[in-house]
């Protein structure tokens, strides 16, 4: 009797062992996703906060407009995040971006943006030009 309540009691506590192991793995991996999260969001937040864009001047007409804005934060921007609205409807074909004249990938604190959207069928109404952390400038 002895020995089968010994090898029992191992087989129990070697199960609960592994079943708390499996616990604990699962609420490491949550706490960790929680503060990836969270870290993430503040480093948005942060950018966010450095990013300050800027209607330089804009030329809107039928067919082609023209829009220059200048950088005036401290982070640099992707071009390939910046996001167009006209009139509530996101224009992804007939654009050219260039920051300074030249067509490439970071518009840098101090630059200016051009963005020239062509075969317009309406006077745009209302412009939102939206950068990758959320920032936008209207028009």
């Amino acid at each position: 009797m002895g020995y089968s309540v010994a090898v029992a009691s191992a087989i129990l506590f070697t199960s609960l062992l592994l079943c708390f192991s499996f616990i604990y793995m699962g609420i490491n991996f949550s706490i960790d996703a929680v503060e990836r999260g969270f870290t993430e969001n503040l480093s948005l937040r942060d950018a966010k906060l450095h990013t300050q864009v800027v209607v330089y001047a804009a030329n809107l007409s039928i067919p082609e407009s023209e829009i220059m804005l200048l950088n005036e934060g401290s982070t640099e921007i992707r071009t390939s995040t910046i996001n167009i609205l006209v009139n509530g409807v996101i224009v992804t074909q007939n654009l050219t971006i260039s920051v300074d004249g030249k067509p490439t990938e970071f518009w840098y604190p101090g630059e200016y943006l051009k963005i020239q959207m062509s075969n317009l069928t309406a006077m745009p109404g209302k412009i939102k030009i939206v950068t990758g952390n959320g920032c936008y400038a209207l028009i």
